[in-house]
């Protein structure tokens, strides 16, 4: 049978007897734990002791009789533990250094956790990136294929006037992760993405969020198309969601209500109003 004691309180029960304190042996009175405990000068008294199980019945009292023993018996030491004063036998000191490793391994845990989480988030966002791109990707490609049977006077199906349209507005469309990647070693003139995208290149390396990248893609793409032409509403609304966006340190949680969301939104909406078709201007 092994027994526990742990009990609390402003004034020990323990008889004045030698305890062991910081390496040094000393004469201690409970009642000098007021001055070096917690809060209040609160501690914590924890005996843990053994004994053979006689009975069932008779395992209550025993416990009670075999912790009285080893409070009188065993050696006493104080120990801290965090901000807690503990007062035991070395089995109960024992007891109270893994409920404090539990607990530092539970803050952990949580604390991986959070890293994960965060971790599996940015790569949920990478595989819808590179899925998109792939879809993307496709359409150029395709295009590729068809217009060189053009030149071979080769029969065009109304899929493949399709296909070709398709291919021509992705190729010609925002990309903004793709494309700050350029810098600086294959483009330099920073101004032009700004210009399209609203951020640096080098600021790209914190949006991860697919919406913002919607977001800045869809006014590139309108601003460097030649066949599409938005509104000066249109520009006053992407120029607002990235003066918030910015203000806000880049935040892309998208809460609901947040200023920073309703300029998101608002922007992204106003791609089915504030954007026209024109007619397209020869390319030299």
């Amino acid at each position: 049978m092994q027994g526990l004691v742990l009990s609390r309180g402003l004034r020990g029960t323990l008889r004045t007897r030698r305890i062991t304190t910081l390496g040094y042996t000393r004469k201690w009175s409970s009642s000098d734990a007021i001055a070096g405990g917690g809060p209040l000068g609160i501690f914590d008294a924890i005996i843990v002791a053994r004994s053979p199980v006689r009975t069932l019945g008779s395992l209550i009292p025993d416990a009670i009789q075999v912790i009285k023993q080893a409070a009188n018996v065993d050696e006493l030491k104080i120990k801290k533990v965090k901000e807690e004063t503990i007062v035991g036998n070395s089995r109960g000191l024992d007891l109270a250094n893994l409920a404090m490793e539990i607990a530092e391994l539970k803050d952990q845990i949580a604390s991986n956790k959070a890293e994960t989480d965060l971790v599996s988030r940015d790569q949920e966002a990478w595989i819808k990136y590179l899925l998109f791109h792939h879809s993307r990707y496709e359409l150029i490609r395709g295009r590729f294929l068809v217009s060189f049977g053009r030149k071979k006077d080769r029969v065009s199906i109304k899929e493949d006037r399709k296909l070709v349209e398709q291919g021509n507005l992705v190729a010609h469309w925002g990309d903004a992760v793709f494309d700050a990647t350029l810098y600086p070693h294959k483009v330099t003139d920073t101004e032009i993405f700004r210009m399209l995208y609203g951020v640096l290149p080098k600021e790209m390396q914190r949006i991860k969020n697919h919406n913002t990248i919607y977001a800045l893609n869809t006014h590139a793409g309108v601003l460097g198309s030649d066949s599409k032409e938005g509104s000066p509403r249109f520009t006053d609304l992407f120029n607002h969601f990235i003066q918030v966006f910015k203000e806000s340190d880049f935040d892309e949680s998208y809460t609901e209500g947040a200023e920073v969301t309703c300029a998101c939104d608002n922007f992204i909406d106003s791609a089915e109003t504030e954007v026209k078709r024109i007619r397209p201007s020869r390319r030299s």
